[in-house]
């Protein structure tokens, strides 16, 4: 089965002039509202950018290419975070921010995907999903699950303090390793699959994981839990062309909404009356109140990463790569790391990081520009070898878009579940190893071919040999 996409789209410069002067009160609304002109400058900049590279691409494949989307959405993201924070050490944050950012275009360039004949074509081929890989994971993770909820009395969200419950509900990395990536693993390949109209993905079992991974992980009490995800259903529903521009900007806008007003409530029932005495000391009004999670999320990007600057390298040492490869060394999160160097002590998890950040705690100035490098050829290459127009290679794509989304604030390998699930999700979907190595799958395939064509020439002599009676 093949699902038709827009290869080449066509959008006309005049949408774009419309679309970009319709910005220009939206972010002076933003301005006046925060009273923080820099912010509105931020915003109308960075969004312009972003919807001139999106609009300007080639083929419908390279929208969402990261030097594309990730690149003017991190350079909106530092910006209008460093406009919201006021930290003293603004300098060296746009210094290492602008590093970072041309780093990537840099490493972008050096690997330059070209495109393939699968990335101009206009179809989504099929692949088979592993329907009894999914129900197997989907099994562990629902057993796990309740045993988890037999030993907390609930689920957090359920709990009377779920800020202090979800922070509580896993005892070690594993069990929420199990759960967490087969159900978010699950419910994308599901999802995906039933998107472009998979047979494997519409039977009745097959929406009933969909469902139940989605309500276990919303359970969870963290957003997060469900933001990874649901961005990638978005990501991969715009490239199948299921949902058009205008209904996923208003959808951005009410989860947005959503997103702001669900961590709203959480503190006020964490903290009570107290948290709108704290938030109208910082500045929020009553009508911007609401909206003081998701902008402290932005403004603590650059008030962390001011943190590590003044920590590192005066007060500890450069990392040199044990935070950033931590998860590979069983290690706790570089968030982790520094809330406990800087001495802060709340309830919840740990710091927004950000991009830029990652690589300097470990290799400070120069870490910044160089890191982001190699991260570019990384994903580059990732592109380059897995847009071959299949479900799994799709969805593959629309995962490592979505993450490098959400490294915006977090840290761009915090976990091993960031290798864990793309892997799994590659390969319940269909993925071969090949789509990686195509070097070592020709080799095979030529080695394979080789010994046919000699067999053939061995049977061909053979029977057309006269047949010899001995004397």
């Amino acid at each position: 089965m093949t699902v038709r996409v827009d290869a080449r789209p066509r959008t006309g410069s005049r949408g774009v002039l419309v679309a970009i002067l319709l910005l220009a009160p939206l972010s002076w609304a933003a301005a006046s509202t925060l009273d923080n002109l820099w912010f509105g400058v931020s915003m109308f900049v960075g969004l312009a950018w972003l919807m001139v590279s999106f609009a300007s691409s080639p083929t419908f494949s390279r929208r969402w290419s990261p030097l594309r989307l990730f690149v003017p959405s991190l350079f909106l993201y530092v910006t209008c975070s460093m406009s919201l924070s006021q930290t003293p050490t603004k300098p060296i944050e746009l210094l290492c921010n602008a590093l970072a950012v041309g780093g990537f275009i840099l490493g972008y360039f050096i690997a330059h995907p070209r495109p393939t004949a699968q990335e101009t074509s206009s179809n989504v081929t099929e692949t088979s999903g592993r329907a009894p890989l999914l129900v197997g994971m989907f099994f562990a993770a629902a057993c796990d699950f309740v045993f988890l909820v037999a030993r907390a009395g609930t689920a957090p969200v359920f709990a009377t303090d779920t800020n202090l419950a979800r922070t509580e509900f896993f005892p070690n990395g594993v069990h929420s390793t199990i759960v967490v990536v087969f159900l978010q693993v699950c419910m994308m390949a599901v999802a995906c699959g039933w998107l472009i109209r998979a047979p494997w993905a519409r039977r009745p079992a097959m929406i009933v994981i969909l469902v139940a991974s989605a309500l276990m992980l919303a359970s969870l009490g963290n957003r997060g839990m469900l933001a990874l995800p649901l961005l990638m259903i978005v990501v991969f529903s715009m490239w199948t062309r299921r949902l058009n521009l205008p209904l996923i900007v208003i959808g951005a806008i009410v989860a947005l909404i959503g997103f702001s007003y669900s961590g709203f409530q959480r503190n006020l029932q964490a903290w009570g009356l107290g948290y709108l005495n704290d938030l109208a000391l910082a500045g929020y009004r009553d009508g911007t109140q609401v909206f003081a999670p998701t902008l402290s999320y932005v403004a603590g990007t650059s008030e962390t990463f001011s943190r590590t600057i003044q920590l590192i390298p005066s007060t500890i040492d450069f990392q040199l790569g044990l935070q950033f490869f931590g998860p590979l060394l069983l290690q706790p999160s570089t968030d982790i790391f520094i809330k406990e160097a800087a001495g802060l002590d709340f309830v919840g998890f740990g710091l927004a990081i950000g991009f830029t950040n990652a690589f300097y705690v470990d290799w400070g100035v120069i870490g910044c520009f160089v890191g982001p490098v190699i991260f570019a050829v990384l994903m580059a290459y990732i592109y380059r070898r897995v847009d071959d127009g299949t479900l799994a290679g799709r969805a593959l794509l629309a995962y490592v878009t979505s993450s490098l989304l959400l490294t915006l604030y977090g840290h761009p390998f915090a976990y091993l579940s960031y290798i864990l699930i793309p892997a799994a999700l590659f390969l319940s979907l269909g993925g071969s190893r090949s789509s990686f190595f195509p070097a070592s799958h020709a080799r095979s395939q030529s080695m394979t071919n080789g010994q046919l064509r000699r067999s053939s020439r061995h049977d061909a002599s053979y029977v057309s040999r006269p047949a010899t009676i001995e004397k």
